[in-house]
């Protein structure tokens, strides 16, 4: 554990060895400082959580629906981009690991799935900590695509995972 003083306020912090500012917060008021940015409603997060209470939508500012923290608008864009991105991740995993079903040749993505080749992918995402798959395509993104995991169609997949085998082979 490392300790030091932080370079805007000069309050003790302790830490790891590469940090300069006591909180994150001191860190923000350093950037606005530094950048001379005058209006920092947006980047303040007790902003949001005074919309939020005021019953406003903490994206935009207008009315939303009772105890929700954003507007219906808001949120269907929200949603639209987290699917977005997911389907991208999904799909760049899929690919970087051949595309297609290593045992029927099937090819359309949303029969697709990735294997743990070995077996158990129930104990491999619990020690990692993946509740969704979402969780388990990241992972194997940030650890570059690793050796052990394939490509199957959902009904290989099961096939392989029921059986033992699959009945293309």
């Amino acid at each position: 554990m490392y300790s030091g003083i932080c370079i805007r306020c000069n309050a003790l912090w302790t830490g790891s060895k590469n940090k300069k500012y006591c909180t994150y917060e001191c860190y923000r008021r350093a950037w606005h400082e530094l950048f001379k940015i005058e209006n920092t409603e947006s980047y303040d997060t007790g902003f949001r959580n005074k919309r939020k209470m005021d019953g406003l939508c903490t994206q935009c500012g207008v009315v939303s629906v009772v105890d929700t923290r954003m507007c219906r608008t808001c949120r269907d864009k929200v949603n639209r981009d987290r699917n977005a991105r997911n389907k991208k991740l999904r799909l760049d995993t899929i690919n970087s690991y051949g595309g297609k079903c290593f045992c029927c040749s099937e090819s359309r993505y949303e029969f697709l799935a990735i294997d743990h080749i070995n077996g158990k992918g129930n104990e491999h995402r619990r020690q990692i900590g993946a509740s969704s798959g979402y969780d388990f395509y990241a992972w194997l993104k940030r650890n570059k695509y690793p050796d052990g995991y394939r490509v199957l169609c959902h009904n290989c997949n099961i096939s392989f995972g029921f059986y033992g085998y699959c009945p293309h082979e």
